[in-house]
């Protein structure tokens, strides 16, 4: 078991992969921190919690991600979306690469017309306030992922085309 200054050691290596720092900042003396570290690092429960505590950054990361493509989908602006559809033959290349189309689920060129489908800004802003209420419930990672798992697939993202 470790004791709480290897904990503070495991958890700043997992932040700052860098030894002499992590060692420093979890209360070992400068003047042996590099010492000290590679010490700890030869243990293989400093490792296994190193490997805990890196995949739990892992897991937050990934969570702010989904968070965040999911705000971009509920309060995104249109105006790139209309700038296709009223002049998106008359664009050039580098217009094109410019137009920001997160929202856009699907584009459709039928007889001559631009068919644009955008994903639905009201389902995108129920999985922001379930996974809002499930982080406030101290829900583990697992939940938060199952929750985003279960909202994809009434939205149709479990569909295979």
């Amino acid at each position: 078991m470790l004791n709480p200054k290897e904990q503070l050691f495991c958890y700043y290596f997992s932040c700052f992969q860098n030894l002499k720092e992590a060692s420093i900042k979890a209360g070992y003396p400068a003047l042996s921190a590099e010492k000290t570290a590679a010490k700890l690092m030869g243990r293989e429960e400093i490792k296994q919690q190193i490997c805990e505590y890196s995949k739990q950054k892992d897991m937050e990361y990934l969570q702010a991600m989904v968070l965040s493509g999911l705000e971009r989908l509920a309060f995104g602006e249109i105006n790139d979306i209309i700038q296709l559809m009223m002049k998106g033959n008359e664009l050039d290349e580098k217009q094109l690469q410019n137009l920001n189309l997160y929202m856009v689920s699907e584009i459709k060129q039928k007889d001559g017309c631009l068919e644009v489908k955008l994903f639905d800004r009201y389902q995108a802003l129920k999985l922001i306030q379930e996974l809002i209420q499930l982080k406030q419930n101290h829900g583990t990672t697992e939940e938060f992922l199952q929750a985003f798992v279960e909202g994809t697939k009434q939205w149709g993202g479990d569909k295979d085309e």
